[in-house]
């Protein structure tokens, strides 16, 4: 709830800049704030007033955010430490998204095969068979949402190249393939979900991620 709003606050102030002809600095959710508060002075004065209040609401709901994670990361530490220090040698994969993965997989042997991980957080595409034709519909967002939102999110680092070059970042990158929003949008998800697979891979073999791929992980876990 807080994470979406968030993004609807976001979303607001840079739809009001826009508005007004204003381009905003770029930068992410949880600096965003800090570097409007830097600025906002210059901004016309009927902008400061639209805009002020949402930078307030915005740094109350980072700072919220700030404390989820640590309390997050307090409970990793106390129960899936082990499991944790595995799934960060992952570049783009931090505390919370590890502890959230470990913690509503569960145990990873009662999936069949590592690949079942992607339709378990609804990151495969739906069949449409309701006519002669089957074809894919959007993603089924099937289990958890909170998990599913922090994979895309972990895949969205990978892309941006904040990571070092990895097997993970080369294909998402390269079913993007510099195509446009859509295409980017859709390649962060086929990431997530080659992401969840690679996850569930290393939890079964107990194999770091430095220097393999997925398809390695997969091998060693007899997925």
């Amino acid at each position: 709830m807080v994470m979406s709003q968030r993004t609807k606050s976001v979303n607001a102030i840079r739809g009001m800049a826009k508005a007004n002809g204003i381009r905003l600095p770029d930068s992410d959710a949880d600096s965003l704030h800090k570097k409007l508060a830097a600025v906002v002075d210059t901004l016309p004065g009927n902008l400061q007033m639209l805009i002020g209040p949402q930078i307030e609401l915005l740094e109350k709901l980072c700072a919220t955010l700030k404390e989820y994670d640590r309390s997050i990361c307090d409970y990793r530490n106390a129960h899936f430490r082990k499991e944790c220090d595995l799934l960060e040698t992952i570049p783009g994969v931090g505390p919370v998204n590890a502890a959230a993965f470990v913690a509503f997989t569960g145990e990873v042997s009662r999936f069949r095969h590592a690949r079942d991980v992607g339709p378990y957080y609804g990151l495969t595409a739906g069949r449409d068979q309701s006519s002669s034709k089957d074809e894919p519909k959007k993603i089924t967002k099937e289990g958890n949402a909170f998990v599913r939102r922090l994979l895309v999110s972990a895949a969205n680092l990978i892309m941006q190249g904040r990571s070092r070059n990895t097997e993970l970042q080369q294909f998402g990158l390269r079913v993007w393939g510099n195509r446009g929003k859509i295409a980017k949008r859709k390649a962060k998800v086929a990431l997530a979900r080659k992401l969840a697979v690679t996850m569930a891979a290393m939890l079964r073999s107990g194999t770091p991620y430095n220097g393999i791929t997925e398809e390695n992980a997969n091998e060693n876990a007899n997925a």
